[in-house]
């Protein structure tokens, strides 16, 4: 039988349980009867759904892969669950942030009708991926992708947008062959950038580095108004170096100034990946790029990362969810 593992601290003794999707639809929870440093576990009770008296196991299906969020911001963590069928389920926590009572499930929604992934096999992990507060969803899928779910509702009530198929360096993540994506989420060389782990059904663990967006000169991963002040106090004229420290990052065509040419490029970037309208020529660029010649192709990016590696491989024989 295949599981999916999520390390979660559950009940309010400061001990790491352990939370498990499995291949039958059904999630299991493991409590922590040891150390938070020396867990040992319970043998496990199956998580329930409905009003008192009614309940029944939480069962989506098949391939359950389980996440835990306080979905609603109401200060209780609830559940979050792909299945093979490519839906996401939502089961609210009505009980107590340590004390979980879960009385019903519902559906995410996608454009307004039941988000779907494509080729099946949702795994989703839930977190504000394009730095607008609200939570937002990135899943793999049985054809190997991934792809992100925008939050176009509120932090509190989220409803999504349609996909974007996330690449690295330009070109669409898609492992070989039907692999089975399943991402996670950290910061794997500790740059304050999110980086992505993918693990999949060809026994690999795939890695891909988080980079900062271009023109994003104060890292706070959006290219704004505070950006371009940053180019401006960075600006040198032509073959006017050396670049004062810091300032490195704005001469995007690294001829050792930071001129005009530079500021085309900040505004290409701005465009690309910026919904509102880009900020007026820096002085003394007054003739850079208008903003009707890039701004009408412009399109939101949500998440860069560079190529990726191989960490791991998995043994052979080893049972897949």
């Amino acid at each position: 039988m295949g599981a999916f593992p999520l390390v979660v601290y559950w009940d309010a003794d400061s001990g790491k349980d352990l939370l498990v999707g499995q291949a039958d639809g059904k999630l299991r929870l493991f409590l922590n009867v040891g150390t938070d440093s020396d867990p040992t576990f319970d043998g496990g009770t199956f998580l329930q759904v409905g009003e008192p008296g009614f309940k029944a196991d939480v069962d989506v299906g098949s391939r359950a892969t389980p996440n835990v969020v306080d979905w609603n911001n109401d200060g209780k963590r609830d559940v979050i669950a792909g299945a093979l069928d490519g839906k996401v389920r939502v089961f609210l926590n009505q009980g107590t942030d340590t004390a979980p009572d879960f009385r019903t499930q519902g559906l995410v929604q996608a454009d307004g009708l039941d988000l779907v992934v494509p080729s099946g096999r949702s795994s989703p992990v839930i977190r504000d991926l394009d730095d607008d507060g609200k939570k937002d969803i990135l899943t793999g899928n049985t054809a190997g992708q991934l792809l992100l779910y925008r939050n176009t509702g509120s932090d509190d009530t989220p409803s999504f947008s349609n996909p974007v198929f996330v690449e690295a360096e330009g070109v669409l993540i898609d492992l070989a062959g039907l692999p089975r994506s399943r991402p996670s989420l950290c910061d794997w060389t500790s740059d304050g950038l999110s980086d992505v782990l993918i693990g999949a059904g060809d026994g690999k663990v795939h890695l891909y580095h988080g980079s900062a967006l271009p023109g994003d000169f104060n890292g706070d991963g959006v290219i704004d108004e505070d950006d371009a002040d940053e180019f401006e106090l960075c600006y040198t004229g032509p073959d006017a170096g050396p670049i004062d420290p810091g300032c490195e990052t704005a001469d995007f065509d690294g001829d050792g100034d930071i001129d005009c040419d530079d500021w085309d490029a900040f505004i290409e970037a701005w465009a690309t990946s910026n919904e509102s309208p880009p900020p007026s020529p820096a002085q003394p660029c007054a003739t850079g790029i208008p903003a009707a010649d890039v701004w009408g192709i412009a399109t939101m990016t949500l998440l860069v990362l560079t190529a990726g590696t191989v960490l791991l491989r998995q043994r052979r024989g080893v049972a897949s969810n």
